[in-house]
């Protein structure tokens, strides 16, 4: 619990303070109450040395007994004659014979013993708290007549010593308050001090880092306000750099062509550049601290914020072409939103893939034409030399009439927005294309294990685009597996969707290929091209139609090892 460090502070001392004063008058009382039985003591001393000078040994036990009690009246003192056997024969206040024997007192036992016996003790004769001195009286002989004793009452003594305690006790106060006083007077000249360093730190913690702290009167704080103004110094510095920094990187993010927006983790706008602004029809003064779905028109960027596993969306506005992605910054808790117009870029594909589409369909009548002659002079009986020629004609053409097909197909998935989805089943896809390839495989003695999943589940999509992305795995599986392979195609369903995948243990891809091979005309190395040859376009198309689907198609080889590509597919 937090609490006053000064109050603390007047508590402990006043706590302190009153224990020490305590302590003196218990030590003073305990002083002055032996102090006082000694003088006391002495006192007695003198008086039964004088009442025992006066007896002699003529004198009856009527005459000692009227002797004490006359003494005792002028000297206010009680004495006391004791033979003995403890037998009492005189007493200054009460009558002997009704005294009891007083043998086992303890000052007439030391009295006994050692000649002189001193003793504060309850009497239980006169009902008082006594002091006692007791001495042996002896006769001209030497021998012990009897004890003489002397007492004083303790009530004059407590009454002394009570004077005391209570006069000690009464400048003991006043010396605590006092104190507490003095201690009150300085806490305020501390407290002050205090929240006069409070209120400029206040100010400086609030941004005011020019302001500094004089010097004050006490040298206890010199080195605290030193402390606070160097700690100022250093924020004002620091304040300033981070300042700088934060205004270069605005600026930069200003400049960007790139749109960027920053939304906190409720989506509300928390910054957004000139590029953003301009691509997004917004302004940022305008809807800084708004919600960016209440505030966005393009429904393809909602889209994309509303969805969390989604990264990034391709958009028109117009005639523009955009392209945004999503990032999420969990250390601060926030999302940025870049977009690129890509409308430059994105004009120049169309016009390739436009191009290649019209070139591609304007070879095609040609090279059937020059296919159907050259099969009719096949036919014709011509020497060897032009058959030779005849067939080198027929398998370039073949193999232009393959490239330029691969190319209408590309251009075809390319120009493809959205696919006609429809539930289909994996293995009964694979099952078809099997039935289509199975001439090609016998013709190598391929062996082609099928190991479909048992209630693997449907996938979402074009039934005719997967069949060419399958029938391109396959078909190059077999084209470089070596005559009496195998190759294995198993389907894989999980709750995220259905992996086909195809492995054989041919020839195998280099490591140094592999991020290479689903570009478009690559081939993994010129050798294995002549000898089987291919248009370099087969995975281009696998990874366009994977796309096309939201999946993926993944390759693990090496050479001489065989490889293994899995094609991946959402499931429904």
């Amino acid at each position: 619990m937090r609490g006053s460090l000064l109050r603390r502070q007047f508590y402990f001392s006043v706590i302190t303070l009153s224990a020490a004063v305590g302590g003196l008058l218990l030590i003073f009382s305990s002083l002055s109450s032996k102090t006082l039985i000694d003088e006391t003591s002495k006192a007695l001393l003198r008086e039964r040395i004088l009442f025992d000078e006066i007896l002699c040994d003529s004198l009856g036990e009527t005459q000692i007994d009227s002797i004490a009690k006359n003494l005792g009246n002028r000297t206010k003192v009680r004495f006391t004659v004791i033979l003995p056997d403890g037998r009492v024969i005189a007493d200054s206040e009460k009558p002997p014979s009704a005294m009891e024997n007083h043998a086992d007192r303890p000052e007439i036992i030391s009295a006994m013993a050692e000649g002189e016996g001193i003793n504060v003790r309850y009497s239980e004769t006169v009902r008082r708290q006594m002091v006692y001195s007791a001495g042996i009286s002896r006769d001209s002989s030497g021998a012990i007549r009897y004890v003489v004793r002397s007492s004083k009452p303790m009530d004059s003594l407590k009454a002394v010593n009570t004077a005391l305690v209570r006069q000690s006790l009464f400048w003991g106060i006043i010396l605590i308050a006092l104190a507490s006083a003095m201690f009150f007077i300085s806490r305020n000249f501390v407290k002050k001090n205090i929240d006069a360093l409070s209120a400029q730190v206040k100010k400086i913690a609030g941004g005011n880092f020019e302001k500094r702290i004089g010097k004050g009167r006490y040298l206890e704080f010199e080195e605290l306000e030193k402390s606070v103004n160097s700690l100022a110094g250093s924020l004002e510095k620091m304040f300033v750099e981070l300042q700088q920094q934060r205004n270069n990187l605005l600026t930069i993010l200003q400049s960007l062509d790139e749109g960027v927006i920053v939304l906190q983790a409720n989506g509300e706008i928390h910054l957004m550049n000139k590029a953003a602004q301009d691509f997004t029809k917004l302004d940022f003064q305008s809807v800084k601290g708004a919600d960016i779905l209440s505030t966005l028109i393009q429904p393809e960027l909602r889209n994309l914020i509303e969805e969390p596993d989604k990264s990034k969306v391709e958009y028109s506005v117009g005639k523009n072409r955009f392209k945004a992605r999503k990032n999420k910054i969990h250390q601060l808790d926030q999302t940025v939103i870049s977009i690129n117009d890509i409308t430059e870029s994105f004009n120049i594909q169309q016009t390739k893939t436009d191009f290649v589409a019209n070139v591609s369909h304007e070879l095609k009548t040609p090279l059937t034409l020059i296919k159907g002659f050259a099969e009719t002079l096949e036919m014709e009986p011509l020497d060897a030399e032009v058959q030779k020629y005849i067939a080198t004609i027929m398998r370039h053409t073949d193999r232009m009439i393959a490239l330029v097909k691969d190319l209408l197909t590309l251009s075809r998935i390319e120009q493809t927005g959205k696919i006609d989805a429809v539930k289909i089943d994996p293995a009964t896809l694979v099952e078809q294309i099997l039935f289509l390839f199975k001439s090609e495989a016998d013709e190598k003695q391929i062996t082609i294990l099928f190991e479909p999943q048992k209630d693997s589940p449907p996938i979402l999509g074009d039934e005719s685009l997967l069949e060419i992305a399958v029938s391109n795995l396959l078909h190059n599986a077999i084209k470089y597996t070596p005559p009496k392979g195998e190759i294995k195609i198993r389907i894989l369903g999980e709750d995220s969707g259905v992996t086909i995948s195809i492995e054989d243990n041919g020839i195998g891809i280099p490591a140094e290929d592999i991020p290479r091979i689903f570009e478009r005309f690559y081939t993994v190395d010129k050798s294995r091209s002549n000898s089987l040859y291919g248009t370099g376009l087969g995975l281009s198309i696998v990874k366009h139609i994977a796309l096309l689907h939201s999946g993926e198609i993944t390759v693990e080889s090496s050479p001489g090892a065989g490889s293994r590509f899995d094609l991946k597919i959402p499931a429904t």
